[in-house]
Parts: C-alpha cells; sequence; structure tokens
C-alpha cells in the first residue's frame, strides 16, 4: 500500500464514485483567474465544471520521457495529468525552469496540470520524507513559474504527507499551516491536499477534519484528495467515505 503512481483514468473531482453531480446555487466570483470551488464541484476559468479524468506521470524520475508521456496521455481521452516533483529532501529538487517547461508541454497538450511535490510521501514512517513546511518553501521558491498559470495549473502540496500511526495526528494542523502559508505567500491556485495514512485516510483523519482545513483557506478554493488502495476493497466503503464529502458539501477527488 505504500506504492502509488497511479491516477485513477474516471477520476470523480468530488462526490459520488458513480459520477453523479451536485448543482450549483450559483458561480464563484474568482472563476476568472483560475480554477475555483463551488460546493461540491471544481469550476474552471471558464465558469463550467470541470471533470477531471487523467493519469499520473513521474516527471522527476523521468524527465527525458516526459513530453512523449504527456502526448501519449492525451491521446487516450485525459484532460489533466499528475506531474511528479521533487523538492529536494529526497527527489530534485526540480527548479522554476524546470517546472515551467513543464506546464508548457501541459499546455501544449491541452491537459491541467495538477503538480505535486513527491518527497513529503509517508512522513513519519518514511525515512528522510519532507515536511508540509517543506513542502511549502519549495512551491515558494518556484512560484515566479506558477504566477499567472491559475487557468492551467493546481497544486497538490504534498504526496500522501503522512504515513500511519500517530504522527498521521499532525496532518490537520499542518494541512491547515500550509494552505495559509501559500495564500500568504500570494498564490491564487486551486490547492489539493492528499490525505494521510499513505493516502488512504483509514483513520479518517481528513473525513473528520476537513471542514475545517477548508475553513483556514481564505479563499475557499481547497479540494481534497483520497487514493483508494487496500483500504477501500468494497462499494460499501467507497461510497461511505464520498459521500460525507457529498454530505459536507465539501469537494473531494480519487487521486490514485
Amino acid at each position: 500500500m505504500r506504492k502509488r503512481l497511479r491516477w485513477l483514468g474516471g477520476i470523480a473531482a468530488l462526490t459520488m464514485a458513480v459520477g453523479s453531480w451536485l448543482a450549483v446555487t450559483s458561480q464563484p466570483a474568482a472563476a476568472a483567474t483560475g480554477f475555483s470551488v463551488s460546493g461540491t464541484r471544481v469550476i474552471d476559468a471558464n465558469g463550467n465544471p470541470f471533470v477531471m479524468r487523467g493519469v499520473n506521470h513521474a516527471h522527476t524520475w523521468y524527465q527525458d520521457r516526459t513530453p512523449q508521456a504527456l502526448a501519449d496521455i492525451k491521446a487516450l481521452g485525459a484532460n489533466s495529468v499528475r506531474i511528479v516533483l521533487g523538492s529536494g529532501q529526497r527527489w530534485g529538487p526540480d527548479n522554476a525552469a524546470n517546472v515551467s517547461a513543464v506546464i508548457s508541454q501541459c499546455k501544449a497538450n491541452r491537459l491541467i496540470c495538477v503538480l505535486e511535490v513527491h518527497d513529503t510521501t509517508g512522513y513519519g514512517e518514511q525515512a528522510g520524507a519532507a515536511t508540509l513546511a517543506q513542502a511549502v518553501d519549495y512551491w515558494i521558491s518556484i512560484k515566479s513559474a506558477l504566477d499567472g498559470q491559475e487557468a492551467y495549473v493546481m497544486l497538490n502540496i504534498g504526496n500522501e504527507p503522512y504515513g500511519n500511526g500517530s504522527s498521521a495526528s499532525n496532518w490537520t494542523a499542518d494541512t491547515k499551516s500550509a494552505i495559509t502559508r501559500l495564500r500568504a505567500a500570494g498564490f491564487q491556485h486551486s490547492i489539493m491536499v492528499d490525505a494521510p495514512n499513505w493516502g488512504q485516510d483509514w483513520q479518517f483523519i481528513m473525513r473528520d477534519n476537513a471542514a475545517s482545513v477548508f475553513a483556514a483557506d481564505p479563499q475557499k478554493n481547497t479540494i481534497f484528495s483520497i487514493h483508494m488502495y487496500g483500504v477501500f476493497d468494497t462499494a460499501a466503503e467507497i461510497n461511505d467515505y464520498l459521500g460525507r464529502f457529498q454530505t459536507a458539501n465539501l469537494p473531494i477527488m480519487v487521486g490514485e
């Protein structure tokens, strides 16, 4: 359950596993800037609901394959791609010029670019893993590559930022702090946050604290991401988990 480079092809950026969607009562005022959140929906820069369909590309390890990989991903019908980056604690760092080039390639292929820091994977269990605070330091260091790309890029702060056990209890406070710091630094992008427990949230820390994390974002533009591996092995478990976000009127997606 510790490996994860897939991004499910039927990504539900919000409500039920079967892809049903809630109606929105109004369009967010910030829609013209880039992606935004309205209830359970993600809204694109043109004010239209956006349903993600895509896969991961492990860019930081296979940079020579990125151009062809993005073309192939688009050819298979994807509208988005989750890009693995290194922040320097375990891999990389992928500098601003590198990230800018990736964004340009995503745009050329008409793919929305979901950028994620992979170094945070399994923090607390995985030796050498980065903290969410270190991931934020990285995002700030490459901000020049991200400014003006809000309509094409989402920031997935850190991949699976905590392992299992007691350390995962820090997820809520650390995630709020990370979001607050990114907004204070001037980031206008939609922010995506992964669950703890190697992304699977079997302790239900993200599920039970999602509302307070969302409220900590002054732009109310945070999307929650669950990685459904072995923990979610029945339809009942999947529907219950996603359904709780639907009831809370919060955006949830299956990120792996």
